[in-house]
């Protein structure tokens, strides 16, 4: 009976509504009211026929609005219609929602109005944000990266200046190609992957050293070093990292989604076809980025070949992540790496 009282005094509409009114017939009156109010007896669809059937009327409604925002005329009769972001950065309408936003949103909201299309009033989400509230704002996160990378990014394999407007996580990778001998007495390939993101509120910046036998050019070191990147990001759940890269010919064939691209020599095509079954998983963005940039994981790459390696080291800095042990230390030390040895992971 309070499960029923409480349907009718949101479907009531009425804000005066205090807790411990009576289910009484205004109630009733008041959706009956409003329902007829809202009520849609008929339209008029594009070819000026009227519709009073409801599934008609339904997709008189869906058709319409389907023009609108797939057509490529779509401000034709509307001159005041703008479907596109402008070009200017400081209208805030236009800025990304943080999480505090949404909080903030929802406390500014009426908690007890009726649920919305997934059955949950705002009461309920208020109720439920210290553990919800990071899935919430994930769910803004991939239609906003896409108009970030429509307005701001350019193309998938394209040369990044700047990686500070990369929402998500952020995946660098290097290679050292040099001939050096490891402690095995067999040359080697430095490889370098730092990793940025956040799992369960809590922020973590990951450096790997590792290691594969001598590459045949610096393009398979790098394409390498990238696969290594894009299995880490698989291990962590990642969903829509960002992969970067110093090699414009490996991020431009990852970006081109086909085995057999041009940039690739055939002897590379291998690794490529594993690093496009990672990321096509992933989903993730993939950019060239200039050394600058790439500076973590490129001393990583490098420190693989100038250090005297030993048995793996596995460390975390960072106090919120030792309780009661290091995420990001446990996956990656409890891990298997074929083809890679892992030399240093740090996490902070």
């Amino acid at each position: 009976m309070i499960k029923l009282t409480d349907y009718y005094a949101q479907r009531a509409k009425k804000r005066w509504i205090k807790d411990g009114d009576r289910n009484t017939s205004y109630f009733h009156k008041a959706i009956t009211k409003r329902r007829r109010r809202n009520t849609i007896v008929s339209v008029k669809d594009e070819n000026d026929v009227v519709q009073f059937m409801p599934e008609k009327i339904s997709n008189t409604f869906v058709n319409y609005f389907r023009h609108i925002f797939a057509s490529k005329n779509a401000n034709n009769g509307r001159p005041y219609l703008h479907t596109q972001l402008p070009n200017s950065n400081q209208d805030y309408t236009y800025t990304i929602p943080d999480k505090q936003e949404l909080w903030d949103t929802l406390m500014e909201m009426k908690r007890n109005a009726s649920p919305g299309p997934d059955g949950f009033n705002v009461e309920f989400y208020l109720a439920t944000w210290s553990w919800i509230g990071d899935d919430v704002e994930m769910l803004i996160l991939p239609r906003q990266m896409q108009i970030k990378e429509q307005h701001e990014f350019p193309e998938q394999g394209e040369t990044l200046t700047s990686d500070r407007n990369i929402l998500g996580a952020k995946i660098f990778s290097d290679a050292s190609w040099k001939r050096k001998k490891v402690p095995t007495d067999s040359e080697t390939t430095g490889i370098g992957v730092f990793i940025q993101f956040d799992i369960n509120g809590l922020n973590y910046n990951v450096m790997i050293q590792a290691s594969v036998p001598l590459a045949s050019s610096i393009l398979q070191a790098e394409a390498k070093a990238m696969l290594l990147a894009a299995q880490i990001a698989e291990k962590f759940q990642i969903s829509r990292p960002t992969m970067l890269t110093g090699n414009k010919l490996l991020a431009k064939s990852v970006a081109s989604m086909k085995i057999d691209s041009v940039h690739m020599h055939w002897n590379t095509r291998d690794t490529l076809a594993r690093i496009l079954n990672t990321t096509s998983k992933l989903q993730a963005h993939v950019f060239h980025i200039k050394r600058d940039l790439n500076g973590v994981a490129h001393k990583c790459a490098h420190q693989v070949l100038r250090n005297s390696l030993g048995p793996p080291l596995f460390g975390c800095s960072s106090s919120a992540h030792t309780t009661p042990s290091c995420l990001a230390i446990s996956v990656l030390q409890d891990s298997e790496w074929p083809g890679f040895v892992i030399h240093d992971v740090q996490c902070c």
